[in-house]
């Protein structure tokens, strides 16, 4: 029952936001220089093993969105307590899955996130005791294998041709200037105070929207 607790979605809601913020702040200071192909493929598989993970805490906050509705959890004098951490999950999972697996995707990211996704689903639905890590150790494993094999290919094409291009196959679209304006500086910061409040609330056995 932890694991299906507000509190529970709460911490991991507050962690992986802290996670995420320190990410953009670091990704910021540090942009990807021309260097040596093979140092490239290494930072952009990290990268996309970064966002596969996200993509997979993505999921899981809607899994316990879902558990949380769906536990008898929603009713009278209990929905003011559980109103706040819902939003936010709801708010994060889609966020994290969409900045992640739709912002500005290669064809190996979304077969990764595909595969993750179906995997996650399928213990979900019909294993007995699910062990929803095998659906990230699934999306981690499919994004560095199809990754390499993204990067060998293109080390052909490059072979082939004077101008091959990056040494990965280019995104099929890009929106990336619309999430830049959601996950901006004060975005940022104002949905970790939120959430820091709510945290602190949560063990108090409170919650932003107890008024409700």
């Amino acid at each position: 029952m932890w694991a299906t607790s507000p509190t529970y979605a709460v911490i991991i809601a507050y962690l992986s936001w802290m996670v995420f913020c320190w990410i953009k702040i670091w990704s910021c200071g540090s942009a990807c220089k021309k260097t040596h192909p093979a140092l490239s493929v290494l930072f952009l598989t990290v990268q996309r093993v970064c966002l596969v993970i996200f993509a997979f805490v993505g999921m899981h906050l809607l899994d316990i969105v879902l558990r949380l509705c769906f536990l008898d959890l929603i009713g009278y004098g209990s929905f003011s307590y559980i109103a706040a951490p819902v939003i936010f999950c709801v708010f994060l999972g889609v966020l994290y899955i969409v900045r992640c697996a739709f912002t500005a995707p290669a064809w190996t990211t979304l077969l990764a996130f595909g595969g993750m996704a179906g995997v996650y689903l399928w213990m979900s639905a019909f294993a007995a005791s699910p062990r929803l890590s095998a659906a990230l150790h699934a999306g981690v494993s499919l994004t560095v294998l199809l990754t390499l094999v993204d990067a060998l290919w293109r080390r052909v094409v490059r072979a082939r041709r004077e101008n091959g291009g990056g040494v990965l196959s280019p995104p099929i679209w890009d929106i990336s200037p619309v999430m830049g304006r959601v996950t901006g500086a004060r975005g940022c910061t104002a949905v970790l105070l939120l959430l820091s409040v709510e945290l602190v609330l949560q063990f108090e056995g409170l919650s932003l929207l107890c008024w409700l």
